[in-house]
């Protein structure tokens, strides 16, 4: 009996009363979520269908207007349509001028669209402004000024709506005396994009000094003004991406992803002081100095993507995974990679090889050693059918391949010990036969030979070889015939 009286009094704490909190009006259930963390807020989807209700319920707005293209051959009929736009956001907005003494959470207000005068600049304040009092949780704001037409004034009180939570901007405008240098006011956002914004490098600074909650934060081609960064208190950003900038520097302990492309610029161990970066990608700057001890400057980092411009560089890494180089250097004269003896005496992760049903190969230019490139085809799949074009170049890669197959050892020494195997060791069995074209691989006549495989190609289309490899399957096959053109 005891034992019920306690579970009768569990269900009473638990599934009952949240089925209390269920029976409320749906504006107090509104400004429930509006008081728990967005991230919070959005997993009461999963508790009943009547809360994943609720929370679809929360208004999202959305209006596009941004065809200015014939604005200069028919002006009239351009103002015309740009003024029906207008008055379908206010007939849309009107819901909210009506719950005067009931507020909403308006999720998200998106508005792209196409200035071609002056007076609209109001219009575009009204809106923001009443989804503002309506607790506005994002704000999605695009606009593309026309000739003559200066660009959007963000108004201030924006920055400064607690409910806000991410915000976008896009070819407008942000002044500088917005923030003054003792302002001490929080700004509440979690995520902020400027996009060819009109903003100056102190104004950015302040705005994220007031901005204890960022945690993603991407400036994309402001303007000059705004060539230079400086992050210096953001103590939860996470993600930061910096585009067409000069001059960086962040301090930001909690920083785990850093995209950085400028113009041609450079970057030293002072740029950063940020030691939990574990994805780093950097375009566009001079990197020598940067990476002299990355160990130290980052040693979380786990992947690197650089598009240098150095003549040299240097990378040392203790926990790096992947990296990435891209140089427009046509000629590399020297790549050297090491591991620590600690490392090697690990199994270093190897991607699976993919089994391929049909590999066809073409165009091979001549060279004098065709090694690397038997090896890293081989090495990259295992394929039960290649078929080589017969054309003047490729008759000498067929040459070669024929003459490896048929001089190849029954037990390749040549990786020693390593637990990586080359393909020597994986083929067990090779024919070759001629191709003659067609929808399908047709055999047209055996060759007693693999070294009969060069006169095959004089009187056919291609060639033909079946190779049988014995390793384990991986479970990645390809039926499809893969084409490469070199």
């Amino acid at each position: 009996m005891v034992f019920e009286r306690k579970q009768k009094r569990r269900n009473l704490d638990g599934v009952d009363a949240l089925d209390r909190i269920s029976q409320l009006p749906e504006h107090i259930i509104h400004h429930i979520l509006f008081l728990m963390p967005h991230k919070d807020a959005a997993r009461t989807t999963v508790l009943s269908k009547s809360w994943k209700q609720v929370w679809n319920s929360l208004p999202r707005y959305d209006f596009t207007f941004c065809d200015g293209t014939y604005y200069d051959n028919s002006p009239a009929h351009f103002e015309k349509k740009i003024e029906k736009f207008v008055r379908s956001v206010d007939e849309d907005l009107l819901p909210l001028r009506e719950h005067k003494t009931t507020i909403q959470i308006v999720q998200q207000f998106r508005l792209r669209m196409t200035l071609c005068h002056h007076k609209y600049a109001s219009r575009i304040d009204n809106w923001i402004e009443l989804a503002n009092r309506n607790l506005m949780e994002s704000l999605y704001l695009e606009l593309t000024s026309m000739n003559k037409v200066g660009r959007y004034v963000l108004p201030k009180t924006t920055f400064f709506v607690e409910s806000l939570a991410e915000l976008t901007l896009k070819g407008c405008k942000v002044l500088g005396n917005y923030f003054g240098d003792d302002m001490i006011k929080s700004i509440y956002l979690r995520k902020l994009t400027l996009e060819r914004v009109d903003v100056d490098y102190l104004t950015i600074t302040k705005i994220l000094r007031c901005c204890p909650l960022l945690e993603e934060f991407t400036q994309s081609n402001c303007c000059v003004k705004a060539k230079r960064v400086h992050i210096n208190y953001a103590p939860k950003l996470k993600k930061a991406k910096l585009y067409g900038v000069k001059k960086i520097k962040i301090e930001a302990p909690n920083l785990e992803e850093l995209y950085c492309r400028g113009d041609p610029g450079r970057l030293d161990s002072d740029s950063f002081a940020c030691n939990n970066v574990k994805k780093l990608k950097i375009s566009m700057f001079e990197t020598s100095k940067l990476f002299e001890d990355l160990n130290s400057k980052f040693p979380l980092l786990e992947t690197l993507d650089l598009q240098f411009y150095d003549s040299k560089l240097k990378i040392s890494s203790d926990r790096l995974k992947s990296l990435s180089l891209l140089s427009p250097n046509k000629q590399l004269p020297m790549l050297q990679i090491s591991f620590t003896p600690e490392e090697l005496s690990k199994d270093l992760p190897i991607p699976p090889i993919a089994t391929v049903e049909h590999l066809e190969l073409g165009n091979v230019p001549i060279m004098q050693d065709y090694t690397a490139l038997l090896d890293g085809l081989l090495w990259s799949c295992h394929p039960k059918v290649l078929l080589i074009r017969a054309d003047s170049e490729s008759k000498e890669f067929v040459n070669f391949l024929s003459e490896t197959l048929v001089i190849r050892e029954e037990e390749p020494k040549c990786c020693g010990d390593s637990h990586m195997k080359c393909w020597r060791h994986y083929l067990k069995a090779v024919k070759s036969e001629p191709y003659l074209d067609g929808m399908e691989y047709v055999k047209v006549c055996h060759c007693d030979a693999l070294s009969d495989s060069i006169s095959a190609l004089e009187i056919c289309p291609g060639i033909l070889f079946n190779f049988r490899m014995d390793i384990v399957d991986t479970g990645v096959h390809m039926g499809q015939v893969k084409k490469t053109i070199l």
